[in-house]
């Protein structure tokens, strides 16, 4: 059922007469409220209402017609300098406002009344809900008003301390709480003049919750805060919060009630470290079964069942070990993470934000997604409920069914080719590889009898795919070897197993030449620059987390940011990227990984061709052996170790003239080179994209398909000659590869669409006259999208983000934005003023350029009143507007009833004009079952209207 409701009916067995029914249908409900028959003195009342205590299988007992509304509060969430009154009223009389300074909910009796303007001088959070005797409560609200210098000077983030007003002494374990901004760091002259705006560098999450569900020292799991038994695990230790983003620019955020845990292993222990883990889960119990926000740019998923706030032990300020304390870094597991997903894989993706909990400042956090069922079925299709998800070799969803069953296929020995394929079908062996290459190659040294993840789709030939997870323990010693590592019932456990069959072994050398050479992923420049990018990142941040937790091992001498934590980047930049990849192919050269001699080099490497009649050179040469080498992207070997039938022996220098995936290897008495691989991308200076449709509207529930279902993106080839599409891709929210679609080449001035779902698109579009390369993965926001379309070498054709308010029109109403001018690609793709809203509803897919429309809007044809749709109160409005002058002015043009637009709109008989038989028509239609507005029921486009239909 529909939360926002819908209609509901219960039929006689004939399913033709109606025994009740909610017409046209039952009102929004409300998480943990039932809604039905009211019951007094046992008769039952046919008015439907809420009921506050859900009764299934018994009598209904009385309930209430409705919820208070919510109350709305002057000032938003977020960053002040001032001090400022914030004031809290709600739509329903007589409702009192009740509201909390101390994180914990107001309830009916509990809270102070609201009587007049709050006054805010300190950070502060702030919590209310409205009451009416009747009525159900209003939604519980939640704002963070924070201070990082009071205008006093005497408060803020900036002086947080030792002893705040309502805070507990100790913590778990009779550990001394530790609240203070460290005056050292905050006064110290290499970061006083910067603090202040460190605190705006990153994003800020705060979480509030009632003190004693975070710091009653009970051990009752009943009563007993999180905090103060971080070593208790399972739903009994989770405790409801609010949880808000905070956007340091004023960007819009969010806030959402849900719950939240204590998470982690050793860092659970108040001893070990102060600033543990946590964990969100949004429950429909706290508030939306969901957190529905665009959290990760580069991610297509929006959608999140859960979320981990990694707080940072391993290699930390906060480390009992000393030596971890200095290599401190707070990004090597982020690091691990984004190269997989640079590799192409599933990884979890992260942001780095300052944490604030009740009000005080945390530190910084790392919010990650967890790898789970739920995050699969996000990001491969399917249901939750259709996945395994494991952490560390035990269920946290599903079940160990077919783990144990690869494993026994591994155990068994897996050298034949036979075994090889059996386990192939268990185990995605081209994820694996890389998932060993990233831990292997960053010397992970905690690792992997712990600190893994992985999932499957129960499904035939569906592999397990394995997630980096709580890698801090990489980049430590240069010279650390993991290639042999191998535990039972574990990752290393398979892939040492694997490494016994010659056709892993060279599958193994070819990822690791693809990672490793020719400026691959795991180059030093390569793993440079992601770090950097990271750095870069928190640096500023981590002053402020210096002043927070700097001091907790170290008292008076605090490890900082400018010290410790640059001193370890200087080591890393200067003595361990440069050294790490040469000792690592060693090692995997000495575990019979990567053969003894070398794979072709091509001079160049890949790149962009020259236009349309130029050829490029391309030669190969290699220390021993002969090369041989494919053009059509197919290996040189066959399984086996037989020739490709494909394969060409090199004897002189290639003239590529279109794009081409130039793969080769070189054979020495019998044995293959690892393969050396390079895109030559064609000339894709004329493709253009030209029209997105990202906000579809819906079949109003006539069909099985949602809006969304209705998404497409066309382009077009803007030039005079044939366009090769082999390697054009979209890469981001909206993925799709041409190399895998059904259309190879565009002829001069051909169009061609890719689409959320041809099934959908066929029933609104007729596909018999359209070019359709296949329906991509991802989706397009509703709201803002950055849309990134690179070519096969990797060059980036083209990059810019849509906003839906360029054109309201495209948002939901009807009409798709469409590229203008082909001249003007691309460098204002990003200016609303390159697209316009279509002036066909559902767009003009295969009609690549459409003329410039008229200024205008979408109308609803009879809507005066402008609210999107065409009631009563429009032909009341007409009619008050012909006799009475009220409105004053109609909607179009100069307000008058004889102004050409304002007659398009509002001549319902097709009379070309606006009088009282009009009026007497739409009321007809309405109530009478009488001919519709003579300009239809769907949004037309009005010239010197505003718009309506997108409203």
């Amino acid at each position: 059922l529909d939360s926002s409701g819908e209609y509901l009916g219960l039929y006689q067995p004939d399913s033709v007469s109606v025994a009740y029914e909610f017409l046209p249908g039952f009102p929004p409900q409300r998480e943990d409220y039932s809604y039905g028959l009211e019951t007094v003195a046992g008769v039952i009342l046919d008015s439907p209402v809420y009921f506050g205590s859900p009764t299934p299988g018994s009598a209904n007992g009385a309930g209430f017609q409705g919820f208070v509304s919510d109350v709305v509060l002057s000032h938003e969430s977020g960053f002040y300098e001032q001090a400022l009154e914030v004031s809290l009223q709600t739509e329903t009389p007589e409702a009192v406002i009740r509201y909390t300074l101390d994180g914990s909910a107001p309830l009916q009796g509990a809270g102070q009344i609201y009587a007049s303007p709050i006054q805010v001088t300190d950070t502060m959070i702030l919590r209310s809900a409205a009451f009416l005797d009747g009525y159900g409560p209003s939604y519980s609200d939640t704002r963070t008003y924070i201070f990082i210098e009071t205008p006093t000077g005497n408060g803020g983030v900036l002086n947080q301390p030792r002893s705040p007003a309502g805070f507990p002494r100790t913590w778990g374990d009779g550990i001394l709480a530790d609240y203070e901004m460290d005056q050292d760091v905050v006064t110290d002259p290499a970061y006083r003049d910067e603090l202040a705006d460190d605190l705006l560098a990153l994003p800020s999450l705060s979480i509030i919750s009632d003190l004693d569900h975070l710091f009653n020292p009970s051990v009752n799991p009943d009563v007993g805060g999180i905090y103060s038994n971080s070593r208790s695990s399972g739903s009994r230790w989770e405790r409801p919060c609010s949880m808000e983003i905070i956007y340091p620019d004023g960007k819009e955020g969010i806030q959402v009630n849900c719950g939240i845990r204590i998470y982690g292993g050793i860092n659970r222990r108040p001893d070990i470290t102060p600033k543990h883990t946590l964990r969100l889960l949004f429950k429909k119990q706290y508030g939306p079964g969901r957190l529905r926000f665009p959290l990760y740019p580069d991610s297509e998923v929006d959608s999140f069942d859960t979320l981990v706030l990694r707080g940072h032990h391993g290699n930390s300020w906060l480390n009992q070990n000393l030596s971890q304390r200095t290599r401190a870094q707070y990004l090597r597991d982020e690091w691990t993470r984004e190269t997989q997903l640079a590799m192409g894989r599933p990884a979890a993706h992260g942001t780095f934000m300052h944490l604030y909990l009740n009000g005080l400042y945390w530190g910084v956090y790392n919010i990650v997604e967890r790898p789970t069922a739920a995050f699969s079925a996000s990001y491969s299709g399917g249901e939750k409920e259709e996945y395994d998800a494991l952490n560390s070799g035990e269920a946290v969803d599903g079940d160990q069914q077919a783990w144990n069953s690869m494993m026994a296929i591994a155990e068994g020995g897996i050298e034949s080719p036979e075994a090889y394929e059996e386990l192939a079908s268990w185990c995605d062996i081209p994820n694996l590889i890389d998932y060993m290459i990233v831990q292997m190659g960053g010397g992970e040294t905690d690792w992997d009898r712990h600190n893994w993840y992985a999932t499957r789709r129960r499904e035939p030939g569906s592999g397990y795919q394995f997630f980096c997870w709580d890698t801090e323990h990489i980049f430590q010693l240069v010279s650390v070897d993991r290639t042999r590592l191998d535990n039972a019932n574990k990752p290393t456990r398979i892939f040492q197993r694997l490494t016994e069959n010659s056709e892993f072994r060279l599958l193994f050398a070819d990822h690791l030449h693809r990672h490793y050479f020719n400026g691959g992923l795991m180059t030093a420049v390569a793993v440079e620059e992601r770090y950097m990018k990271l750095a870069g990142e928190l640096h500023a941040a981590l002053a402020c987390e210096s002043a927070r937790w700097g001091d907790w091992r170290r008292p008076g001498n605090a490890f900082t940011r400018d010290v410790e934590w640059l001193e370890e980047q200087r080591r890393l930049l200067e003595e361990y990227f440069p050294r790490r990849p040469g000792i690592v192919m060693s090692q995997f050269r000495r575990a019979g990984l990567y053969p003894s001699h070398s794979a072709p080099v091509f001079s160049p490497h890949g790149g962009r061709l020259p236009g349309a009649g130029q050829s490029l050179e391309v030669s190969m040469e290699v220390d021993v052996g002969n090369i041989y080498y494919t053009t059509d992207g197919s290996d040189p070997r066959l399984a086996g170790g037989r020739t490709g039938p494909g394969a060409v022996r090199y004897q002189e220098p290639l003239q590529l003239t279109g794009t081409t995936v130039l793969k080769a290897r070189a054979l020495r008495r019998g044995n293959w080179s690892a393969l050396n691989e390079a895109v030559f991308a064609g000339d894709t200076a004329d493709l253009r994209v030209t029209e997105i449709m990202y906000h579809p509207e819906g079949d109003g529930g006539d069909s099985s398909f949602d809006a969304d279902d209705f998404e497409f993106i066309e382009l077009m080839n803007a030039g005079k000659n044939v366009l090769d599409l082999q390697g054009v891709r979209f890469t981001g929210g909206l993925r799709f590869d041409f190399s895998d679609g059904a259309v190879p080449t565009l002829q001069p001035g051909e169009v061609v669409l890719v689409v959320a779902d041809l099934e959908a698109f066929s029933t609104r579009y007729d596909v018999g006259r359209l070019l359709v390369a296949g329906v991509y993965a991802g989706n397009l926001s509703n709201s803002s999208e950055e849309v990134t379309l690179i070519d096969a070498g990797g060059g980036l054709i083209a990059s810019f983000s849509y906003q839906d308010t360029w054109h309201p029109a495209t948002d939901g109403g009807g009409s798709s934005l469409e590229l203008i001018d082909l001249d003007s690609w691309p460098s204002n793709l990003a200016d609303p003023a390159a697209w316009q809203a279509s002036s066909a509803i559902n767009g003009t897919p295969g009609v690549a350029i459409v003329a410039p429309q008229p200024a205008g809007g979408l109308q609803l044809p009879g809507d005066l009143n402008q609210d999107s749709r065409v009631d009563i109160s429009d032909a009341i409005g007409l009619l008050g507007h012909l006799f009475v002058g009220n409105p004053a002015r109609l909607p179009c043009g100069d307000g008058a009833a004889n102004d050409p637009d304002n007659v398009r709109l509002l001549d319902v008989n097709g009379d070309n004009g606006v009088n009282l038989t009009d009026a007497i028509g739409l009321l007809t239609w309405l109530f009478r079952g009488g001919a519709p507005h003579a300009n239809g029921e769907e949004c037309v486009l009005i010239p010197a209207c505003p718009e309506s239909c997108a409203n």
